[in-house]
């Protein structure tokens, strides 16, 4: 628990300096938002506690949601209440009980809309649903897209910190190919680069990094070839900020 307290007091400490400024009191309605976010970690960290990450160390899923919201806070500015209370809830609905119009009643119908945008449905097989986020994310409002963006460079980053029980690699970084395989963009992990001779079912190009299981190389796909479709562009989170 010692690693989530710090994460914690880190998200809090920056969103503090992110909704603040530098006044010196905080405004009524500052504070309001520092109480909805506060809200918003809250009722995730009740949803998820009994959820572990699937990482060596088994780490509070609570961890995922909050560095989620860090990501935007401090690497992106987002000072937005909307988007910061979607990212802690972003995997409510679809990893626990709570329901869109639980969501909606604590936290407002934008709220809502951006988490029911960011949610996969369960019922589907998990392949479809990877190709639907795929297909789906470039028709995602910008506030969607935000959350979805921060999401997968928090799940790559953590992917070279702590590789998953269930795959055995060797792994460093990876870089998204451009459909021609002539440019790239970093999206966070320095290292590697990758080849363009894979193609994926749906047209877009991509190449391995260093791999050795074949789920680890399809979760790689997956993760960049949305990023590449949420951005559509070569820069960093900042550009569609």
């Amino acid at each position: 628990m010692e690693g989530l307290s710090a994460n914690f007091k880190h998200f809090l400490h920056v969103a503090q300096e992110k909704l603040y400024g530098a006044c010196a009191v905080p405004c009524p309605g500052v504070m309001a938002d520092v109480a909805g976010v506060l809200e918003a970690a809250h009722f995730a960290a009740e949803k998820h506690k009994a959820q572990r990450r699937k990482d060596v160390e088994e780490t509070p899923y609570i961890n995922h949601p909050i560095g989620v919201s860090r990501i935007l806070s401090h690497e992106a500015g987002i000072s937005d209440l909307s988007v910061l209370q979607a990212a802690l809830l972003h995997d409510t609905v679809e990893d626990t009980n709570t329901t869109f119009l639980e969501i909606e009643e604590k936290f407002g119908p934008e709220v809502r809309r951006i988490v029911e945008e960011v949610t996969d449905d369960k019922t589907l097989p998990k392949m479809t649903r990877k190709q639907q986020q795929i297909e789906h994310a470039p028709h995602c409002s910008h506030k969607a897209k935000l959350v979805k963006l921060a999401d997968k460079l928090y799940n790559l980053r953590d992917l070279k910190r702590s590789t998953p029980k269930a795959f055995s690699v060797s792994f460093y970084s990876c870089r998204l190919v451009r459909r021609s395989g002539t440019r790239i963009f970093p999206v966070g992990i320095p290292g590697c680069e990758w080849s363009s001779r894979h193609k994926c079912s749906h047209g877009k190009t991509t190449g391995p990094a260093i791999y050795r299981k074949g789920s680890f190389r399809l979760t790689l796909i997956y993760v960049c070839v949305s990023i590449y479709h949420i951005l559509n562009i070569y820069k960093d989170i900042t550009t569609i900020v």
